[in-house]
């Protein structure tokens, strides 16, 4: 088993300090997509325009993953 990191980058940044134990990248690939829409639907329309909102999956010595959401605002 590995423990795994999610750090987001956005306002406010969130540092993952304690990590999730997971038996593998596929299944920290799973965690990412479903926490990534948990909280982007809890930003309840604060997402910024123009800053990404970034997930960083690691395993404690690299990145594994990231998830990238951007939004552009037009007007």
């Amino acid at each position: 088993m590995t423990v795994y990191y999610f750090n987001v980058t956005h306002q406010p940044d969130i540092l993952d300090q304690e990590g999730v134990e997971l038996p593998n990248d596929a299944a920290a690939w799973e965690e990412a997509t479903r926490t990534c829409g948990e909280m982007i639907r809890e930003l309840d329309g604060n997402l910024v325009a123009g800053k990404p909102w970034i997930m960083e999956v690691s395993d404690g010595e690299s990145t594994v993953f990231t998830l990238t959401f951007y939004a552009h605002r037009w007007r």
